[in-house]
Formats: structure tokens, C-alpha cells, sequence
């Protein structure tokens, strides 16, 4: 018996520990979870699989070799992926003189009777056989709905619980006849749950259910990656391989390290870890239900807890990884170092100690406003900072706020920080960073949105063009917020309108006339684009599996038509962009979060293009960020949504896929590292005196510097971006042997 097994996905919700390895490679038990799938399907008679790749594909092929675990290997290159049927498709010539053969993912966990599910596709003469598995909470999958005859009659992809029929979902491993093949287009992406078994259902072959009682688990986030772990530790796998390491049990809890780590005798390993082959654990570490993968280190008193450690990343003497907190490949926390929870680091990362950040005063980072080293403000500062913008800008400052409970009372705190530094409040309620950036620019007047979190505010100040602070301003902010003790003629508080309907009628206008055109919107930002595409005169939905729809989030938007994605949110800007250039216009500013690639693409074009920072700078960029107000696509996602459904209500479905396919590709990658502050400045005039690199821009943040690098394809984006780290790394080796 033969079996394809699907290996080329880029696994970009487990980022970033498939920054570094393909999904098929991410460790359970200190073993690739491939390894699983292949002994599977050994004990069940397969003799020879096809290895389908595309993604690091050379790691899966070095890995396994020609043959592993009893099982013949052949592999397959997909240059362009072309979804999991489409791959398959390219095996047809290999698979047609089969009676039947095995399709499984070599990313998911599973113990399945495939030779019992095997004779249930014989008995039922079936073209296809799709094994199920009942889960708790089928809101992330496929859901499936047979007959008493176990006949398929429906999916629902990813249903909400309006229409979540039934708890049984696909799992990805199916029992296929190759005749099934002839209905896969060639050359073309195509997807079995969303394209192959749907048109089976129309009468294109016998499609069946196989209810299996085997454990399932679809390594698909980090938070599933702990449970495959923890689900084999503790025995609810059976799995036919010997195991790599030794179990231990601490207070009921069970932990595993491989036979190759090094642990220290005064290490302690807590339940729920996970120690990979060639790991090290100092004296006087602790690691507390941590995965730490191959050859990491955990330094002389230093904590990991509730983290991940991802291959020979370090955590040095004393440093501390805190819960849900990803250290990239490679990377490493400084001596005294913490990486914060929640706190995913790129590989190659470097993470200075909690003494890098010394300062006492009012400090603007990438995470919003802070006092001394650490972001947020408490209640007290709250009503410091409301005192000090009324100071700065003698007049009214707007007041904007996100949805979480506890906002309400800091802006009610920074209300009357206002109105003791005798300015004027005007209260606009609940928004975005985006409405708010937009009401501040419609109003002309500098504000402030704030959110929530871990008990302290998050401010984020903005002028009257909706942009962040100039340098000037921030360091009039800093002097005034030190002013507690003088005092000046009481202000006052005025309630405001929402923004919100002036944002859902500029959102309408963006969109053009909709005419009665069908157009779907999901995601958080969803139900506001709904309310615009209604008004401007379009027929607008909740996500549908027909027609044009936008899923949309502060920072992504995702297009889809008649279910098949399309393209993500910088390649959606880049069509948006190429059409502003057939139109005539020629002189962009673009906001420095925008990739560089877009610059060369308007050069290229015989344009003209100019960044504008986004952060707190110091040059005067008045002219640019006017100009640059005009392109709010490239920093909006919502207004990016409205202009793409500008642009494309009156094309044909063929049109706009010929127009994306003519419009190149945008892929990013994002690195970060954390210099200390003592050879932080010195670094960046170094850096500055580098050549530019094609694609990459340096991004210079309060805690970290961001390496942002895109590039038409996603290796070259992270090879770039890898690169430039590496360039990094030399230069502040050089600074610290001075």
C-alpha cells in the first residue's frame, strides 16, 4: 500500500518556530512529529510514501533520507504550492495503478486504525473516505454530516456555533481511489476539504465518513503543540516508536528528557517540561512546564516557565522566560535579561537585561507611553500625562478609548489631568487607534487613545493630523508631565459624538456606489465595514463561502473569492497602489511601516516615493504626513478593505485574477533584536553607514530595533532579514570588544 503525505505548509500560526523548520519537523517528545505519522503508516503496511514539499523543503529531505522507519520515501518539489489536492495531483502518474491509497498531513499527531478505515472504504465501494474524529469544540475545523449509511452530504468550514450540526471534523487523513484525481485541474491550487469533496457532493463520486476513536490532534498552535506533548507524556497516544528520553513525575505531574540533555543535579525540572536532545540545564535553573527543544541552553539561575525555548536559543545566568512567552531559534536573553510574557522573539534575536532601561521619565515606545523602564501608566500617571498634554498644547485634546472595562475609568483619570492643566476634555468615546487617528485628523485636534493592559493604561498620543507626536511635542510632554505641583485656571469636560459614524461614512465614500453589488465582510473589523458597504448601497454579509470577501483585523486583511484566498494585506495594498499608478498619480509618501519593496515598485514605475515615520521623529515631516494622509490604505486596514472594493466592484472574477496575478508579490519578514542601551546608540551610527540593502529597512524602536525585509518570495524575505541580523550581531561584537 502507498501513502502521500502532506509536508510543504509554512505552519505561519506556530511562527516563529517555523521560522527556522518546516511544521513536519516541530518536535513532540523531542521527535519531529513526522516521525509519527511514518511509523503510523509502517505498522499499517504502507511500503512507500511521496513526500509532498515546498516550504525548507531540503531540511524534511536531509531528515529522512530515501527510506526511514521501514517506509520507501519519494519526494515532491511544489515550486508554487497548489493547496493539498493540487499537490497530489502532481503524483497522479505514480498513484494511478493503485486500488487505493493513503493521504495524511506529516504535521498532525494521530494513532488512527488506518486497516480498519481501509476495509470500511472496500466494504463501501467508496471513490473517498474521510476519517473523523469527535471533538469538544469544532469551531477551528471542518465539520462533517453523513447519513445512518456514514454517506457524506455537507461541510461547513470553520462553522460559528449557529451552524456547528455536529462535533465529528476532517482531520486531513484521508483513503482516496486515484480516479478521484481526474477531477483535480492541473497546474491550479486546489484544496480537498474546500474544492475536491465539495464537488464530489454534486455527484461527482462516492464520498464517505469513517468515524475513528483513535486520538487526533492538528499541531497547529503553540497551545496544541503543549497539548500533543502532554497528550503523549501521558499516555493517551499509542505510538510505536521507543521513546528518545525518560520520564519523570514530580507532584503528579510528568516531565520528559531525552537521554542526550544535560541537566544539572541542581536543576529543577518541573511537571509539564519537555527537554530536547542535546539541551543544557544549569545549576540552580528552574524550567516549569516549558518546551525546551534541541540543543537550548537554561543558564545558572536562570526561569523558564510556561515558555518555549526553540532550538539552540539561551536563556543566560539569571534570565527569565516568562508564561506564553517564544524564544526564536537561536536567540538569546542577556545575563538578568527578561523576555516579557506573551512575547514571541524572530530567531537570531538578543535580549539585553532589565538594567538596559534606566530612564525615570515619561518614555514613548512602540507599545505606547510608559514611565521609567516599563510600559502603561497607573492611575496617578494618568492624570500626570492628561495634565501635561493640556499644557503642551494649551487648548482642547480629544479623548478616545478602546472597548476593555477598565478604559473608562483612565480616561476619566486623564480627563482630569486635562482640566487641572486648564485645557479643555472632549470625550469621543469608544474607537481604534485607527478611528481614533482618523476622528483626531477629522476634528483637528491632538488626542490620545487608550486601552488597557495588565492593570495599567496604554496611551498613545497623537497630533492633530492623526499621526503620532512629533520629537519636539514628546519632549514638551516629558518637561510638562514634571510640572505636578503648579497649578492653573480649571478647564473643562465636554461629551462628544462618537467617531464612529463619521468613520463608517468615510469608509462608504472610500467604496464608491455599490449599486446593489454583493460584498462580505469578517473578521473584528467586519460588522463596521458592513455598516459603510450597506450605506454607500452595496448588499453586504457575514463571511460567505460565494463572491468577494475581506476578512478584517486592525493589522490583516485577508481576501477571498467564492472561498479561495486570494491574497493577504500587503500584496491587497500593492493592487491598491498599482491601481493610484495606472490612474497617473506618480508622488507617493508611504509610511515607514510599509514594506521598502513598495518604493521600488513606484520607482520602477517612473514615480516618485518618500518615507514618513510613523514613530516619534524629530524631523519636520509636516509635508509628508499631509500628503501621506491621503494614502490612508497604507496604514488603515478598514480603509484598505474600502478602497480594495473601490477597485474591484466592477471587475469580473477573471479580471481581478488576472490583475492580482499581475501584481507581484509581497511577502515580509520581521526580526527584532533588543541591544543594550549602552551600545545601542553606537550601533545605530554604524548601522547608518551601511549601504542600503535591498528590501530592508531598519526600524529603531524604545526596546528593540524591527529588521523588516520583503521580497517576492518568503525565503528571500527571511533570508535577507536573516542576513542583516547577522550584520547586527557583528557590529555589536565589535562595539563590545572596544
Amino acid at each position: 500500500m502507498k501513502a502521500v503525505i502532506l509536508a510543504g505548509g509554512r505552519g505561519e500560526r506556530l511562527r516563529p518556530i517555523t521560522d527556522t523548520r518546516p511544521k513536519p519537523l516541530v518536535p513532540v517528545l523531542a521527535r519531529p512529529v513526522m516521525d509519527y505519522c511514518l511509523s503510523l503508516l509502517a505498522h499499517h503496511g504502507v511500503e512507500e510514501a511521496f513526500v509532498t514539499t515546498h516550504y525548507l523543503a531540503s531540511q524534511i529531505r536531509e531528515r529522512y533520507g530515501d527510506e526511514a522507519f521501514g517506509v520507501r520515501l519519494t519526494y515532491s518539489l511544489e515550486r508554487v504550492p497548489l493547496g493539498t489536492a493540487g499537490g497530489v495531483k502532481l503524483l497522479e502518474d505514480k498513484l494511478r495503478d493503485e486500488e487505493l491509497f493513503l493521504v495524511m498531513s506529516g504535521d498532525a499527531l494521530c494513532d488512527f486504525d488506518l486497516s480498519s478505515a481501509v476495509r470500511f472504504h472496500r466494504e463501501k465501494k467508496s471513490d473517498a473516505t474521510v476519517i473523523l474524529s469527535s471533538v469538544k469544540t469544532p469551531l477551528e475545523y471542518g465539520v462533517v454530516l453523513s447519513d445512518r449509511f456514514r454517506r457524506i452530504f455537507a461541510f461547513s468550514e470553520k462553522p460559528d456555533w449557529s451552524e456547528a450540526f455536529s462535533d465529528l471534523v476532517n482531520t486531513g487523513v484521508y483513503i482516496l481511489s486515484p480516479s478521484v484525481l481526474s477531477l483535480v485541474p492541473e497546474g491550479k491550487p486546489f484544496d480537498f476539504s474546500r474544492d475536491l469533496f465539495p464537488l464530489m457532493l454534486r455527484g461527482n463520486g462516492a464520498l464517505y465518513g469513517y468515524k475513528e476513536k483513535g486520538y487526533w490532534c492538528d499541531i497547529g498552535r503553540i497551545a496544541t503543540l503543549y497539548r500533543c506533548n502532554r497528550d503523549l507524556l501521558s499516555g493517551k497516544v499509542k505510538t510505536y516508536l521507543p521513546p528518545v528520553g525518560e520520564t519523570r513525575e514530580s507532584r503528579g505531574e510528568k516531565s520528559f528528557i531525552a537521554h542526550s540533555a544535560r541537566v544539572s543535579d541542581k536543576a529543577r525540572v518541573g511537571g509539564g517540561s519537555i527537554i530536547g536532545e542535546g539541551a543544557v540545564l544549569e545549576e540552580d535553573s528552574v524550567v516549569q512546564g516549558t518546551l525546551v527543544m534541541e540543543k537550548a541552553a537554561v543558564g545558572r539561575g536562570a526561569l523558564a516557565r510556561d515558555a518555549v525555548l526553540c532550538e539552540k536559543s539561551r536563556l543566560e545566568a539569571r534570565a527569565s522566560a516568562m508564561p506564553g512567552s517564544v524564544l526564536g531559534a537561536s536567540s538569546t536573553v542577556l545575563e538578568g535579561g527578561v523576555l516579557p510574557p506573551d512575547t514571541k522573539t524572530a530567531p537570531f534575536a538578543e535580549l539585553g537585561g532589565r538594567e538596559a532601561f534606566e530612564e525615570k521619565d515619561l518614555i514613548f515606545t512602540e507599545w505606547g507611553i510608559g514611565m521609567g523602564d516599563r510600559t502603561g501608566l497607573t492611575h496617578e500617571y494618568a492624570e500626570r500625562l492628561g495634565f501635561a498634554m493640556a499644557r503642551t498644547f494649551s487648548g482642547s485634546v480629544g479623548v478616545f478609548h478602546g472597548e476593555k472595562e477598565a478604559t473608562p475609568r483612565f480616561a476619566a483619570l486623564f480627563a482630569a489631568g486635562v482640566l487641572r492643566g486648564g485645557g479643555t476634555a472632549e470625550l469621543f468615546g469608544g474607537a481604534s487607534l485607527a478611528s481614533a487617528s482618523f476622528g483626531a485628523r477629522l476634528h483637528a485636534i491632538p488626542s490620545v487613545f487608550l486601552t488597557e493592559r495588565g492593570g495599567k493604561g496604554v496611551f498613545y498620543a497623537l497630533e492633530a493630523d492623526g499621526f503620532p507626536l512629533t520629537r519636539a511635542h514628546a519632549l514638551s510632554l516629558e518637561r510638562a508631565v514634571r510640572e505636578t505641583g503648579k497649578s492653573y485656571p480649571a478647564g473643562q469636560i465636554l461629551s462628544r459624538p462618537s467617531v464612529r459614524e463619521d468613520y463608517v461614512s468615510a469608509l462608504s465614500r472610500e467604496m464608491g456606489e455599490g449599486k446593489g453589488r454583493t460584498v462580505c465582510f469578517g473578521g473584528r473589523l467586519g460588522e463596521l465595514l458592513r455598516e459603510a458597504a450597506i450605506k454607500a448601497g452595496f448588499t453586504a454579509y457575514d463571511e460567505k463561502d460565494g463572491g468577494l470577501h475581506f476578512s478584517v483585523f486592525p493589522r490583516q486583511v485577508k481576501l477571498y473569492l467564492d472561498g479561495e484566498r486570494l491574497c493577504d494585506t500587503e500584496k491587497l495594498r500593492l493592487f491598491v497602489l498599482e491601481r493610484e499608478l495606472e490612474q497617473g498619480r506618480r508622488r507617493f509618501f508611504l509610511p515607514d511601516s510599509v514594506p521598502a519593496l513598495f518604493a521600488e515598485h513606484i520607482r520602477s514605475r517612473g514615480g516618485t516615493a518618500e518615507f514618513f515615520s510613523l514613530a516619534h521623529t524629530a524631523k519636520d515631516e509636516t509635508d509628508k504626513r499631509r500628503e501621506g494622509a491621503e494614502t490612508r490604505y497604507l496604514f488603515d486596514t478598514a480603509y484598505l478593505a474600502a478602497r480594495a472594493v473601490r477597485e474591484m466592484k466592477e471587475m469580473t472574477k477573471e479580471a481581478l485574477q488576472s490583475a492580482l496575478r499581475a501584481t507581484p508579490d509581497v511577502y515580509v519578514s520581521e526580526l527584532k533584536c533588543y541591544p543594550s542601551s549602552e551600545h545601542k546608540a553606537a550601533l545605530l551610527g554604524r548601522l547608518s553607514q551601511l549601504p542600503p540593502t535591498a528590501g530592508v529597512r531598519l526600524a529603531p524602536g524604545f526596546f528593540s530595533l524591527r529588521i523588516v525585509s520583503s521580497a517576492q518570495r518568503f525565503e528571500a524575505a527571511l533570508d535577507n532579514a536573516m542576513e542583516f541580523r547577522g550584520k547586527i550581531n557583528e557590529i555589536e561584537k565589535e562595539i563590545r570588544g572596544k
